[in-house]
């Protein structure tokens, strides 16, 4: 099974949070598991903090490394 994208994640969560639809019925549109909606939601902000980490730690793209090939 291949993991859950975080644009999917954060998708999930904003339709949930929208207090509309249960757990059981977004885990339907979305086909995954009514656990991992919970899931998502109740760690809502740690995937936020998980995402502005990944943006500080991104590296760079560097011309040099394209130039040296050519």
């Amino acid at each position: 099974m291949k993991p859950i994208s975080p644009d999917l994640r954060a998708r999930i969560v904003e339709v949930y949070e929208e207090g509309q639809l249960s757990y059981a019925t977004v885990a339907e549109r979305f086909c995954v598991s009514e656990s991992s909606v919970k899931n998502f939601v109740k760690h809502g902000e740690q995937r936020e903090r998980l995402t502005r980490n990944q943006r500080r730690m991104a590296k760079p793209f560097c011309l040099m490394s394209l130039e040296k090939r050519s």
